[in-house]
Parts: structure tokens; sequence; C-alpha cells
């Protein structure tokens, strides 16, 4: 997707929940799974709701897992919300109610960061990741048109998220606080590396997505994905090693890759007819993804969205 027309979104979640080339619109096999390469062993379907689910993130203690719905009987922002799961348990749970969006865990598992859209403009909030805190600002204000995408540092110090200024989207850091936003490039989605002294993020270049990584002590960028196709939602593995994404270079079907984390050997994950996306890696390794295939329900493009988990083939 240009960012012009994420720009467009009422809100930055609702970009999210349609991140990436919109490619071909191809009707799939509501019966089927997401085709897989031989890269991708061990396909394991997390999710099955007829509300569309986004954006899984795994905590760091592998235990639980947390993403947004979007519930399409209520209107514009209200229709987000986040739900847990208990990996290995069945059923979902809900644990922040309407307008929020993108959760990711503080580095002890035990806290939720994420986006609350009831404001005038969204800004980032946190709560228990056991739903008795309810809602707590960490900014009471914005700092653009749009505060999302927020991580927790992995020293727990620092919060990495992106905004709008002017319609050009930036990556920026505060404290938890909220206090002392600093402004580092211009890009959006971007993920903390294992040690804090990186960060991969997506940034517009001419038509496509593209994939950087910038460094914390130097500023500098380095792109790290090019061609004429769109690649987004970057995630580090937890060793650092590699980096999960979403890419449109299949036929402009958007799939699950991964490349080392220098930008080399890109290896494809998932393929066919199904649209892949939203990656994110837990600590052991495994994938976890969201797919509009294999639903019970009949399915366009982002219509709806179920989380499945693969193992990548790391001997590639």
């Amino acid at each position: 997707m240009n960012i012009k027309n994420f720009i467009a979104a009422a809100s930055v979640s609702v970009m999210l929940a349609s991140c990436g080339s919109t490619g071909k619109i191809v009707k799939t096999d509501s019966s089927a799974p997401p085709g897989t390469t031989g890269n991708a062993q061990s396909l394991v379907r997390i999710t099955s709701d007829p509300i569309p689910e986004f954006y899984p993130r795994i905590s760091p203690d592998g235990k639980r897992m947390v993403f947004h719905v979007r519930d399409d009987n209520k209107k514009a922002s209200e229709r987000w919300s986040i739900m847990l799961m208990n990996l290995g348990q069945p059923g979902r749970i809900p644990l922040v109610g309407s307008y929020t969006s993108t959760p990711n865990f503080f580095p002890d598992s035990k806290t939720i960061i994420y986006t609350y859209m009831k404001p005038s403009k969204s800004v980032i909030a946190k709560s228990s990741a056991d739903g008795a805190s309810g809602i707590n600002y960490i900014a009471p204000n914005a700092m653009g048109d749009g505060d999302d995408m927020a991580s927790v540092s992995p020293d727990g110090k620092k919060i990495l998220f992106n905004t709008s200024f002017g319609g050009t989207w930036q990556i920026a850091t505060m404290e938890l606080t909220g206090m002392n936003s600093t402004i580092l490039t211009d890009g959006y989605s971007p993920r903390w590396s294992p040690k804090g002294d990186k960060i991969i993020y997506s940034k517009s270049v001419g038509k496509y997505q593209q994939i950087f990584e910038y460094n914390i002590s130097t500023g500098q960028s380095t792109q790290l994905t090019s061609g004429d196709f769109d690649n987004s939602s970057p995630t580090y593995s937890g060793d650092g090693k590699y980096i999960a994404f979403g890419s449109t270079r299949d036929n402009q079907n958007e799939h699950v890759f991964i490349m080392n984390a220098d930008g080399s050997q890109v290896t494809q994950l998932t393929q066919g007819n199904s649209r892949n996306g939203m990656p994110c890696f837990a600590p052991n390794g495994d994938i976890y993804f969201c797919s509009n295939s294999g639903s019970k329900t009949e399915r366009l493009n982002w219509t709806s969205s179920d989380i499945w988990k693969l193992t990548p083939n790391l001997n590639r």
C-alpha cells in the first residue's frame, strides 16, 4: 500500500489491518490452510473466529500472545480491541476494550503497550497483561497525528513508536514517562533489535515500501531490501540473526519471507493465493503471522484474518 493511502486512513491502526501492497484481490478456498514452501515446517492454526484478528505479538517468556481484532458490527475506531491468548490453551480473552490496537509486551511479559484511539489523536497507553489495571496513558497528549506501533526497549527504558507530521511518517522514542520525545528518522512500523542497539523499520522509496535498519549509536540507516514490490512489517528473531517480513515479490500476493539481518539470503516461507503477512517471532524461533486463508467465512483481501504459526528452516 502506498504511504499516501496510509495517511488517508481514519487511524493508524486501520492502516495496519491492511498493511502491505493490496496487490491482486484473490478469492481463496475457505477450507484451505495457507500454502508454505519447503523452507517452512510445522504449520499450525492458532485462531479460528468470525471476527478477524491481526498483529500477533508473543510475550518474551513465550507463554502468551496479544493481538487486536476488528468487529465490523461497530463503527470507525470503535471496531478495534485487544485480545490475549495463553499459548497452548483454547480460547481468547478480551483484554482491553474498544479503540485499542497494535499491542506489544513489556520485557517483563506482565504489561502491554498499545495505541488508544478514543482521544482526538491516537496516544500510547499501557495495561496489565492480566487485565487488572485498566487503561493508563503513557503520554496524555499525542506527539503527532497518530502515535502508534509502540514497543519497549529490551532494557525497559525507552519506548519506540511511529507518528506523523504533515503527512510524513516519523520514527521516534520517548521515556517510559512519556517525556523527552526524540525523532530518529523517517519511516514507520519500527521494531527494536534484541540488544536494543538497532531498529528495523519500513519506509516508502518511490512507489514501494522497503526495509531499513537504523543504528542507534551512529544515527545511520541502511536499506536492506529493494525491488519493484513492497516489503513491510519487519521483525527481528530473538537472537537478532534473522528478520521476518511481508513481501509482495511473489506475483504481487503478500507472503511471509525471512532474511539474514544484513538483508542477504531472502527466503520465502508462505506461498499460494492466500494473503499472509504481519509476522512476528516467538522466543523459540517460531513465526506467527496473519492469513486470509482457511477461514470459516469467504474472504477477499483482509476482509478477515486468522493467526497461524510456522517453524522456519533456519538451515536453509
